[in-house]
């Protein structure tokens, strides 16, 4: 552990000076230093409405990175979701730990009844480094006042 940590330190000390030697010298001025970004980094969440929605649903079909997200309780699903949406219980004590096992490198559409539940999700999976979260506004109950299709049996 000590060995690591002293060529921790020794990498450190190292980047240091040459930064500052390249910046002595001319050759580097403030704004020239590489930005290092990480997954997620930048990356917000983007609300749309239904009709939205409803048309990245239909540019994404069968696409097999795009996921349809719900994460209403069980009994909400049963009185009917979109189809092709992939149920995890926001209710669940395991809801966290089910949500950071996603694939980060996903879209997701993300919807529960009528938008708080998803906004807070979404939140989070930028928060947790996922790149392309949207937020389904006024959820399923907006979806169907919309008279966009739902279905009625449990979802995958």
């Amino acid at each position: 552990m000590a060995k690591m940590m002293l060529a921790v330190v020794c990498c450190a000390l190292l980047l240091t000076v040459l930064v500052v030697g390249l910046a002595v010298s001319g050759r580097m001025a403030e704004g020239d230093l590489p930005r290092v970004t990480l997954a997620g980094e930048g990356a917000e969440v983007k609300n749309v409405d239904v009709g939205e929605a409803y048309a990245l649903i239909a540019d994404r079909e069968g696409d097999p990175a795009f996921v349809i997200l719900d994460v209403r309780t069980p009994g909400e699903v049963a009185a009917g979701y979109i189809e092709g949406a992939v149920n995890i219980n926001y209710r669940n004590d395991s809801f966290s730990r089910e949500i950071s096992a996603l694939d980060r490198g996903k879209t997701y559409l993300v919807y529960c009844r009528a938008g708080n539940r998803s906004a807070r999700t979404s939140e989070m999976m930028v928060k947790d480094g996922f790149a392309e979260v949207y937020n389904m506004e006024g959820g399923i109950t907006a979806w169907r006042e919309a008279g966009y299709p739902v279905v009625r049996e449990s979802p995958a």
